[in-house]
């Protein structure tokens, strides 16, 4: 994911070949679930401007595997 920090636009790139369909997550320090959505593209945008500043978790899960990430939103 990058960019880390974000302002306003953050990027997902699958670039380890994944062709399935996954879905992104992103949850809070507090462990809510704030973002939710089924994708298939191997790069995607998603729009952090509604989010306060802070740490979150983004985690993609495939068929396959499962990975997460902390980004900061300021």
């Amino acid at each position: 994911i990058y960019p880390n920090p974000v302002h306003q636009t953050l990027y997902v790139d699958l670039s380890s070949g994944q062709t399935d369909a996954y879905c992104v997550k992103i949850w809070d320090v507090m462990g809510r679930n704030i973002y939710t959505k089924n994708m298939e593209n191997t790069h995607q945008s998603i729009s952090v401007e509604g989010l306060s500043k802070g740490i979150y978790i983004l985690q993609v899960e495939g068929k396959r595997q499962c990975a997460s990430q902390k980004f900061v939103v300021e």
